[in-house]
C-alpha cells in the first residue's frame, strides 16, 4: 500500500515511545508605559485565560513553546538548546503536518503515531513575523520605556512549568538576535529542574523583566515601529519552556509614578503551612502524562512537598483531564488561527 511521504516518515519513528510535552507559557503581559495594553506569549491564544485547567497533553500543553531540538525528547537522543528564535509548540506541528494529512487525523493525540510526529526533528519553528503581525493587528503589543519593565503572568500547566525563569531581549524584534539570559526582578519559585507541585494552576504567578536604560527597539511591523522581543524560559529538564512576548518602546516622556507611602504593618506570627509528600495519584496528575528523566523523577519523589489544600487543585485537574479524554480524538483540536 502506498503511503504519503509524511506518513512513511512517521512509521520510521515508531521506535520512539516517550510522552513528554511542554508545561508553562505566558498568558498575560503588560509594560510600565501602559498597563491597559495587554499582550501574551507568541503562539498562544486567549483560551488559557478561561479555564477549567487540566494538566494533560491535549489541550493544555499544546501552545507552550519549547526552546530545544528536538522539541520532544525521544529515544535518549541528545537535544540541542536553541538560543535564538521563539521555539516550537505542538499546536503548530498539528496545523502544519497533522491536520492536512487525512491518515494522521485518524489517530488520537496520545497514539504512538502522533507522539512520534511530535518527537521527530522539525525543520521549522514559530514564524515570528507572522505571530507578531497578529498581535499588532489586534493591538496586543505591550508598551514599555527604556529602564522600565515588562510584567508577565505565567500559566503553569503542570509540575515542571515552575520557575525560576530568566529572560533575554532582541532589540531588532525579529527573533534571531537575542542577547544573554538575565535574572528577573520578580520571579516564581521552583527547584533546579523548575518543578513545583504547589504552584500548578495558580493565578498569581508573575515575573518581571527590567529593561535596560539604553533600550533601543528597532523592529517594524506594519504601521507599528520600535518593536522588541522578550523571551523568557525556565530550567525544566525536558524544556526549556516559556514564551516570547512582543513589546513596543514608547519614546515620549512617561511621568514617573508617584511613590506610594508604605503602611506601617505590625508583623503577624508566621504560621507554617502544612505540607506533605504527594500521593502516587497526585504525582501522576501533576506530571500530566510526562515521562521525566530517571534522575529527575528520583529527585522529585525525595524533595517535593505540597500544601495540604493542593489536593483540591489536583483533583480538579484530574477531572478536567478525564473530560477532555472523552472528546473525539479523531479531531485533534480546534484550529484557533
Amino acid at each position: 500500500m502506498y503511503l504519503p511521504t509524511s506518513t512513511s516518515a512517521v512509521i520510521a519513528f515508531l521506535s520512539c515511545a516517550s510522552s513528554i510535552y511542554g508545561h508553562a507559557l505566558i498568558a498575560d503581559a503588560y509594560g510600565n508605559a501602559n498597563d491597559k495594553v495587554r499582550s501574551r506569549g507568541l503562539g498562544t491564544t486567549s483560551w488559557y485565560n478561561k479555564g477549567p485547567y487540566g494538566t494533560d497533553l491535549h489541550p493544555w500543553q499544546t501552545e507552550v513553546s519549547i526552546f530545544a531540538s528536538s522539541a520532544i525528547p525521544c529515544c535518549h537522543k541528545p537535544r540541542k538548546y536553541q538560543p535564538q528564535g521563539c521555539g516550537l509548540n505542538l499546536s503548530l506541528v498539528w496545523r502544519k503536518e497533522i491536520k492536512p494529512n487525512a491518515w494522521l487525523m485518524l489517530h488520537g493525540w496520545h497514539s504512538p503515531t502522533i507522539q512520534n510526529v511530535f518527537q521527530a526533528q522539525r525543520g521549522y519553528s514559530l514564524d515570528v513575523k507572522e505571530e507578531v503581525n497578529k498581535f499588532v493587528g489586534t493591538k496586543m503589543v505591550a508598551q514599555v520605556t527604556a529602564g522600565g519593565w515588562l510584567r508577565m503572568r505565567v500559566h503553569q500547566v503542570n509540575a515542571d512549568g515552575a520557575g525560576p525563569f530568566m529572560c533575554k531581549l532582541d532589540h531588532t524584534g525579529i527573533g534571531n538576535a537575542f542577547g544573554p539570559l538575565q535574572n528577573l526582578k520578580e520571579n516564581i519559585h521552583g527547584d533546579k529542574h523548575s518543578i513545583n507541585l504547589g504552584t500548578i494552576h495558580k493565578g498569581n504567578l508573575w515575573i518581571t523583566f527590567v529593561l535596560p536604560t539604553d533600550l533601543r527597539c528597532t523592529g517594524t511591523y506594519g504601521n507599528m515601529k520600535n518593536i522588541c522581543l522578550v523571551r523568557c524560559e525556565n530550567k525544566a529538564a525536558n524544556g526549556p519552556f516559556g514564551s516570547c512576548v512582543p513589546v513596543q518602546q514608547i519614546v515620549t516622556n512617561v511621568p514617573e509614578p508617584k511613590p506610594v507611602p508604605k503602611p506601617v504593618v505590625t508583623p503577624k506570627p508566621v504560621v507554617p503551612v502544612p505540607v506533605r509528600p504527594p500521593t502516587k495519584e497526585e504525582l501522576s496528575v501533576a506530571l500530566g502524562g510526562e515521562v521525566l528523566p530517571k534522575t529527575v523523577t528520583v529527585y522529585l519523589k525525595e524533595q517535593q512537598k505540597i500544601p495540604a489544600e493542593e489536593k483540591e487543585v489536583l483533583a480538579e485537574a484530574e477531572k478536567a483531564n478525564e473530560e477532555a479524554a472523552k472528546d473525539d480524538e479523531n479531531v485533534a483540536m480546534l484550529d484557533y488561527y
